[in-house]
């Protein structure tokens, strides 16, 4: 219970008389009646109910809707007028990052690091009145860093700008799995209430990406199709690639040391993100994306297919589900041996802790002439229990790199959904909570394989349940480690196969379609036409190692190679040079 609203009240009911009664009204509209003290009331004070005038309620529910939306309205602008005013300028340089903030490169990895991201946040007091204890506090994932981590300011005057400079580094050479950073604001204003601002701002694309030649031996695609004329790729990416690139393919070395290209068509409207390397796409894929939705909005083209609507990128062939599944049970395999290393480590902890106090009753008898080799057991307990030790820390650090490798690997699969079934915002939101790219490590309660499956269980339940008898309210409490992952891999083709359904009952009733890639023949070396996105009543298949939720079909990129990739991946990137 969560009350919103708490009074006491006096009842009288004929010749009995209730006092003290405390009266709590929750959000969801019930009110209870409680009282303090080991006796209770002799009589209750709610007998039954009134019934009221329909029109009178209808009339109060807009009375206090209306007052609400008042209060809301006088709420928002005193706190416009009352709070900081940000700013947020984020420019590349090319100062070398200090060399105490990177202790994972070498001396010559050091001399040869990339570009650093300078931030530039500037905080303005309100003209109500200065500010005082203003605190900054800059958040990044692992492997960028930030200098400083936060800065505190005495006060603000009141409209006074305040320049606060924070530098963003890439600290190791391994995967990056967020390119987003949180800056939050404290401070107490000037009617002494302390406040608070959260800012999440996106890292550029070049502190993690230098251009470089176009890898040849890409095992992993991604074909997405645009329902505009393919852009200059050296245009788009401006910043970072040379000008006398060819202007139909680009190829960017990550941070991790994986290399992602990217492939236009000449004559259809598609691109290809490729890589040897599945989690490596995600970061390109977003930054694609993103430019080009960018381009096109600020860009009017005198293309004929140009006809002021908004760029529409959309993805038909098969998901890949497997590597999914595979970095799932990569990440659950580190999980159960750090559980079986912890449970040796245990065994052997009481074992040392015995051997502890028999060898010291030994030595405390006095009639006692030999310890009878617990000294020897006792340093061979301590040897054992070192080396699981050494052990444990070696899969912790196992376990951080397969939870950045599922992080990445499940971002892929947030952006492959939404082009897929052009998901809505909200429907997206929904999808990024409840198949989450934040991959709980220890010390967390919690792992990220029963929260997920947990979470999909229960929108299979309510959400997207197929009828009234299947809706139910899903409560589990108990998140227990599972024993195998077959069960989330289920659910996970099931939540698919659902989504699937509601976007193709939602493109039916607004009488549309969904983005179909251009026929004819194919400018792209080595494609060939993609298929239609699979029926909504498709049968799932299960097999050994999980459920394949969308199969690929006979005409797909995945019917008679790997991920779709051309046989002679040399010669289409040649193709593709010239």
């Amino acid at each position: 219970m969560a009350p919103i609203a708490i009074a006491v009240a006096n009842f009288e009911k004929k010749d009995v008389e209730s006092r003290g009664m405390i009266v709590a009204l929750e959000d969801g509209g019930r009110l209870s009646c409680s009282y303090l003290g080991t006796e209770a009331p002799i009589s209750l004070p709610f007998a039954g109910l009134s019934r009221r005038d329909g029109q009178v309620l209808s009339a109060d529910i807009k009375d206090v809707k209306a007052r609400i939306q008042k209060a809301q309205a006088g709420a928002d602008d005193d706190q416009a007028e009352h709070c900081l005013a940000s700013k947020q300028v984020i420019t590349l340089t090319s100062a070398k990052p200090p060399r105490d903030l990177l202790p994972a490169f070498d001396e010559a990895e050091w001399q040869t690091a990339r570009e650093c991201v300078r931030l530039t946040f500037t905080l303005t007091a309100p003209a109500t009145g200065g500010v005082r204890d203003v605190a900054v506090t800059v958040r990044c994932d692992s492997p960028v860093v930030v200098d400083p981590p936060g800065i505190v300011l005495s006060q603000i005057s009141a409209g006074s700008p305040s320049d606060l400079e924070f530098s963003f580094f890439v600290a190791a050479p391994t995967r990056v799995a967020n390119a987003t950073a949180t800056i939050v604001a404290s401070y107490t204003s000037a009617e002494n209430y302390p406040q608070s601002q959260v800012h999440d701002i996106r890292l550029p694309f070049g502190l993690f990406a230098t251009a470089t030649t176009p890898d040849k031996d890409a095992k992993y695609k991604v074909t997405i199709t645009s329902s505009k004329q393919c852009v200059n790729l050296n245009q788009l990416f401006g910043e970072i690639v040379a000008e006398e690139s060819a202007r139909n393919s680009v190829a960017f070395r990550l941070s991790c040391g994986s290399t992602v290209s990217v492939l236009s068509a000449r004559n259809t409207k598609r691109y290809r993100i490729q890589s040897a390397v599945f989690t490596a796409l995600w970061l390109v894929m977003d930054e694609l994306c993103q430019r080009l939705t960018a381009y096109h909005t600020k860009n009017r083209t005198d293309d004929d297919d140009d006809d002021g609507t908004p760029v529409v990128l959309s993805v038909t062939h098969a998901l890949p589900l497997e590597q999914y599944y595979s970095l799932i049970d990569t990440h659950f395999e580190k999980r159960v041996a750090i559980a079986s290393c912890m449970a040796r480590l245990e065994q052997r902890a009481v074992e040392y802790r015995m051997l502890q106090k028999r060898l010291l009753m030994r030595v405390k008898e006095k009639s006692s002439k030999s310890l009878n080799h617990l000294d020897l057991l006792l340093g061979r307990s301590y040897d054992l229990i070192t080396e699981l030790c050494d052990e444990e820390e070696a899969l912790r650090v196992d376990l951080h790199q397969a939870s950045v490798e599922l992080s990445a690997g499940t971002r892929v699969m947030h952006i492959l959904l939404r082009l897929w079934l052009q998901l809505t915002d909200d429907m997206l939101f929904l999808v990024e909570n409840v198949i989450s790219a934040t991959v709980n490590e220890p010390p967390e309660r919690h792992g990220w394989e029963e929260v997920t499956d947990k979470s999909l269980l229960h929108m299979l339940k309510t959400t997207f349940a197929k009828n009234e008898d299947e809706r139910e309210v899903y409560l589990e409490s108990e998140f227990t480690m599972p024993t195998s992952t077959i069960d989330l891999k289920k659910h996970l083709a099931l939540l698919i196969a659902r989504l699937s359904e509601e976007t193709d009952s939602a493109t039916s009733q607004s009488g549309g379609a969904r983005p179909a890639p251009a026929h004819g023949e194919s400018s792209l070396p080595g494609d060939r036409e993609l298929p239609s996105k699979p029926a909504a009543q498709q049968p799932v298949p299960a097999h050994a190692s999980g459920v394949q939720g969308i199969p690929p079909t006979a005409d797909s990129p995945d019917a008679d190679t790997e991920q779709g990739v051309p046989e002679n991946e040399a010669s289409a990137a040649a193709e593709a040079d010239e």
